[in-house]
Order: structure tokens, then sequence, then C-alpha cells
């Protein structure tokens, strides 16, 4: 069994602003890993807009690339990845 280090410099419920080592049972696609994880923390209806889409207030790194340049929800996460949720901040 792998583990993956969620960082969560996001409001999602009540892990905003903490790390979390979430173990990994094997390989498996960013929105297989992260929609239980939010549903067990409370927060999938904060970041999901669909169960295969996030909002779009929210972007996600994977060991510190954008899922955007990888292949968005279904980029593979592995033993020792680093995932890292942000909120997009505007303001003027």
């Amino acid at each position: 069994m792998g583990k993956i280090i969620l960082k969560v410099y996001a409001v999602l419920g009540q892990v905003a602003g903490r790390t979390l080592e979430v173990d990994l049972p094997e390989p498996c696609s960013l929105a297989e890993f992260l929609r239980p994880v939010a549903e067990k923390h409370g927060f999938a209806d904060q970041l999901f807009e669909a169960p295969d889409r996030l909002k779009r207030s929210y972007t996600v790194l994977v060991n510190g690339t954008s899922i955007y340049y990888l292949n968005g929800l279904n980029t593979r996460v592995q033993d020792g990845d680093q995932v890292v949720l942000m909120a997009f901040v505007t303001g003027g």
C-alpha cells in the first residue's frame, strides 16, 4: 500500500490549510483518489461541479504540475505523489 501527500491551500471544510497523508491501495486516477477523500472530509460539494469535473474556482497540482497540463482528473497518481488543492484568488 502506498501513500499520497495531500496539501490543501483552499477553504475546504475542516481540512483547510492542512497536509494529509492518505493511503493509496494502488495507482488510480486523480478523480478516483480525490472523490473519496473529499467525501470523507465533507468538501466534495465545494470541490466538484459534477462527478468528473472540478469547480472552476479550484486547481490541482500533481507533483508541482497543474492537471490542466497533464491529463485532468484522469491523471494517474501513485505512491509518493504529492497532490495540492488550491483556490483561485481574485480581487482588485
